[in-house]
Parts: structure tokens; sequence; C-alpha cells
């Protein structure tokens, strides 16, 4: 739903891209798009590589924490014969222009209210402790383009939330489509661009 939402963008970061679902359902309607990722989990960009590489996208991995900007590990997928050559790069020479469009489908629960999950990887995984909402938007700002697009994914509770955050980075909510289960039950996410 977000890749409709996108239309067919040159140039798409992925901000807590987990294993790229988002950016490679941009590439599914583009396969020529420039991907530039940042995801923490070390677990997650292991397949995000192998799910760029074996499409044979071109792209930049980051593996990095949102909270300082610090980059870990970088990466270089470009096209070969079947699969894309990956080469490990210093993130001192990454030089990628704004992007058309930032998608991500963060963590969307609030690390400070309700339960705790049970372990570390899957905390990561649902709450906003590595990547607070403020960040994520601060993020979204730095890596879009004038006049670019950030589509995400996001709890529809915390909409009031995600608005003010967007608005403080100037950007502002311009269409949104609201996800249920079934036509009786009430919306549990929202799909946003902004």
């Amino acid at each position: 739903l977000v890749a409709e939402i996108t239309g067919s963008a040159q140039h798409v970061a992925d901000i807590c891209a987990g294993t790229g679902s988002l950016s490679v359902a941009q590439w599914a309607k583009n396969s020529n798009v420039r991907i530039e990722a940042e995801e923490f989990s070390r677990a997650a960009v292991a397949v995000l590589l192998f799910n760029y590489g074996v499409r044979n996208a071109r792209a930049i991995v980051k593996h990095t924490d949102c909270l300082t900007g610090e980059v870990f590990a970088a990466w270089q997928l470009t096209p070969g014969d079947r699969f894309s050559d990956i080469v490990a790069i210093e993130h001192q020479q990454i030089d990628v222009p704004k992007a058309d469009v930032v998608v991500s489908n963060p963590p969307y629960f609030d690390a400070a209210r309700g339960a705790v999950a049970q372990t570390e990887s899957r905390g990561l995984a649902r709450s906003d402790e590595a990547c607070t909402l403020p960040q994520l938007c601060a993020a979204a700002g730095r890596l879009l383009r004038y006049g670019g697009s950030f589509c995400l994914v996001f709890r529809a509770e915390r909409m009031p939330e995600l608005f003010a955050c967007l608005k403080g980075c100037g950007m502002e909510p311009k269409r949104l489509r609201l996800v249920q289960n079934t036509a009786q039950a009430a919306p549990k996410l929202l799909l946003l661009e902004a």
C-alpha cells in the first residue's frame, strides 16, 4: 500500500528499514530505483543485504544508530550479471543525493508506555527505544529533497503525536489512509504521506 502512495520515485531512502519490505516494494515498481537503507539491527541488515542482492538492486545499506547518527558499517550494492555485487565501504565516502521519497515502517510502540517485550531483539523491533518518533521525523527531513514525500506506516492511536513531530520537522500530512482488520474494527494502522 505504501508503494502505491509513493509513485515511481527514482531515489528512495528507507529508514528503520528492517528487512526492506517497503523499499523492495518500491523496487518492484521500478527496478532502476536507487535505494538508501538505514537499519539498527545487525541481524536485519544481513537480511536487508540479501533481499537487495538477490533482486540485483542498486543500493547503499547503512548499519546505523538513529539516536546518535553513528554509522557502524556500510555497503554499496551495484547490479551484476544476476545478483548485486556487495562491497563494504567507508561511511565517510557515501555521497548520496537527497531522496525523492523516504519510506519507513518503524517500531511504533512507545517504549515509555505499555508492556515491554521479553527479549531485547523483539523490544527493538516493536518499540521506539532505539529510534524515537522525533528522531525518525528528523532523519526523514535530513534525507528528503525539497518537495519530496515521506511515507510511513504507523499506529493510528499515535496520530496526533505523529502530526506534531512532522510539523516540528517542517513537514505536513498530505494523504492519509487508515487500515483496519475488518470493516467493523477500529483502525489500528495508518499510511501517511507528508
